[in-house]
């Protein structure tokens, strides 16, 4: 398994529910940052092969933009000249989260690109994979595979411990997110030490899984992602450094 090829499965599996007993609910207005960002170490049998960049800030029209970049580090930047975008564009009032328009790049050998446009009135998802585009029709609620991350961090912040998304992820079917909280675990980090709510994405009839650290004091963003491959290896992903989140506030 190639570590910087995995990736995708590492952030975006996590597929992201409970809120601290000890600290008081978030309001409506609060249930999300405004904008931010975080820079997150991947790290595959004890080594930094790749760093990714989290960014969240207001876009057009009311919507909010967030994107992921991630490329190799160190010694794997030589040998793999990779870099990954993701973008979301989403819109978020009331119980509604609602994305907009997703797209994924990936440079280098193995190049690739897919766009997801929603249409909402029509109740369709229009994909284009690689000069492929196909028709997926999507029930109110479905997200796309970064937006979800966001509504994972809302619905923690409403005190949710299991919750479940229905995800367009560039494919030619949905796909059903089920998350479970497991329980709360303090743990050391790169910012300093953080109480957190663990959540736990398991498949059905498979040994992948995806475990994340919910920082409770920076809005429930993840700090710590750990996702299982079928053979047992794993990835792990450690937040870095965090801009535009202070401890208490979202």
């Amino acid at each position: 398994m190639n570590p910087v090829i995995s990736l995708g499965c590492a952030l975006l599996l996590v597929a992201v529910a409970v809120s601290v007993s000890a600290s008081p609910p978030m309001t409506a207005a609060r249930e999300l940052p405004e904008r931010f960002e975080a820079t997150f170490l991947l790290e595959a049998a004890g080594t930094d092969v790749a760093r990714t960049q989290w960014s969240l800030e207001p876009g057009a029209g009311g919507t909010y933009v967030s994107t992921s970049r991630t490329e190799p580090v160190g010694v794997f930047s030589l040998i793999r000249n990779e870099v990954r975008v993701e973008r979301s564009v989403w819109t978020h009032e009331g119980n509604s989260l609602q994305p907009l328009a997703y797209s994924y790049a990936r440079t280098g050998r193995k190049a690739r690109e897919i766009e997801i446009r929603f249409d909402w009135e029509t109740n369709v998802a229009f994909h284009d994979s690689s000069g492929t585009t196909w028709r997926l029709p999507v029930t109110p609620g479905t997200m796309d595979k970064f937006s979800y991350i966001f509504a994972l961090m809302r619905d923690l912040s409403r005190g949710e411990r299991h919750v479940e998304y229905t995800v367009a992820d560039g494919g030619r079917r949905l796909k059903r997110y089920l998350l479970a909280g497991i329980g709360e675990e303090r743990i050391e980090t790169a910012l300093g030490t953080f109480d957190t709510t663990v959540i736990r994405r398991e498949r059905k009839n498979s040994k992948r899984r995806t475990t994340l650290w919910c920082a409770n004091e920076l809005g429930f963003l993840p700090v710590k992602i750990v996702h299982l491959e079928r053979d047992g290896k794993s990835l792990t992903l450690h937040i870095e450094s965090l801009s535009g989140i202070e401890p208490g506030t979202p």
